[in-house]
């Protein structure tokens, strides 16, 4: 049975605005959900679900060719029409984003947690707090200098320079976040695994703590290390840059970010394995004259910008959003995107986010209807 001609005609449509006109998911969106607010999806996530829906000409040919069933073709419509949708309020629900900022200060630098809303670029504060290694005459001496943070969704690892601000960082201390509210007090931490060495950034991966040591003049080296015990899992690899470097994070292809020297707007990847710098990937924050932190979700890079302000960019440097800090202390010196587990933070496959489920479930939809089709 051939498929009706006007839900042939409808599917085709579907198929053919996908990959060329984000605009016209809009009026699908519109008549599948009236409450729907297309205009809220960031234009980044917009341009993602368009790529993630685009058909191969092969689907199409034998759409256009008659298919078997009208059921067929309407179940294919519907399941797209849907997948999309969700898709989309799965987007629409990752649009804020919190991110947290370990200021730079001779004592009493504080740590500061922003909800960045990456469709109206606005953000509001949400927690600050003097952490205990940051209070003059503590465990890092007369003037601790803020540096490296890295935060769950209860713990928060960071680190201070000792002494005058610039000696070596003593220990990795952690405490609990508390929704950015933080503690007055440690609940726990380690000797520096490499001790003698300021350590300007951290952060996680899969297999456990990554920190950037070196800082100011030694190094740098990224090393590996449990979390829970301090335990080096590994040798430290020494990065072919500045030992001023403090800005680290690491890509979802398995690459070092990291920035050329102290508070250089200029990053490079680094193979994690040699410490060599790789040719051509070289990037700048969009929006920034100097930038120090970075971190990544997997689709958009965040500068802690000018000491003062967060840049949201794409994964090539170009300017997506500048978030300022409303009431912010103005020294950011390292940031952290909120971990989504609770430590010690586990050693397997970590759990997908929303965007691999949707598109391991569009995929799959796709061959489903693929092969009934054809068949």
């Amino acid at each position: 049975m051939k498929i009706h001609a006007s839900l042939l005609s409808n599917l085709l449509e579907f198929l053919d605005f996908v990959p060329n006109n984000c605009n016209a998911i809009k009026a699908i969106a519109g008549r599948q959900q009236r409450n729907f607010n297309f205009d809220n999806i960031s234009p980044s996530r917009r341009r993602l679900a368009c790529n993630m829906l685009k058909p191969t000409p092969d689907f199409r040919r034998t759409l256009q060719s008659g298919g078997e069933i009208e059921i067929m073709a309407r179940r294919a419509s519907i399941i797209m029409a849907v997948g999309l949708l969700l898709f989309l309020c799965a987007a629409q629900a990752d649009d804020v984003v919190t991110v947290v900022v370990n200021n730079a200060a001779f004592g009493n630098g504080p740590i500061q947690s922003w909800q960045l809303d990456l469709t109206t670029g606005t953000t509001t504060a949400a927690g600050s707090f003097v952490p205990f290694g940051a209070v003059p005459g503590g465990p890092n001496g007369a003037g601790p200098n803020g540096r490296g943070i890295a935060v769950t969704n209860t713990q928060f690892y960071y680190t201070e320079l000792s002494g005058s601000g610039f000696g070596p960082t003593l220990n990795i201390e952690t405490g609990a976040y508390n929704g950015g509210a933080g503690s007055p007090v440690d609940n726990g931490g380690f000797a520096n695994p490499l001790p003698g060495k300021g350590i300007s950034d951290l952060h996680f991966g899969a297999a456990g703590l990554y920190a950037l040591a070196g800082y100011p003049n030694q190094g740098p080296e990224v090393a590996l290390f449990d979390p829970t015990s301090g335990t080096l899992i590994g040798s430290p690899v020494t990065m072919a840059t500045s030992p001023g470097a403090d800005g680290f994070t690491i890509l979802s292809n398995g690459n070092y970010l990291i920035n050329r020297g102290d508070a250089v707007n200029s990053y490079d990847q680094y193979d994690p394995t040699t410490g060599a710098r790789i040719a051509g990937t070289n990037i700048s924050a969009g929006g920034c004259g100097s930038s120090t932190g970075v971190d990544t979700d997997g689709t958009h890079l965040f500068f802690d910008c000018n000491f003062n302000s967060i840049a949201e960019t794409d994964m090539n440097g170009t300017l997506i959003n500048l978030f300022t800090e409303p009431g912010g202390f103005g020294q950011g010196e390292n940031l952290s995107l909120v971990e989504n587990f609770n430590p010690p933070p586990p050693n397997s496959v970590p759990e997908p986010s929303t965007f691999p489920l949707v598109g391991a479930f569009m995929a799959g939809v796709v061959f489903l209807v693929r092969r009934r089709v054809i068949s």
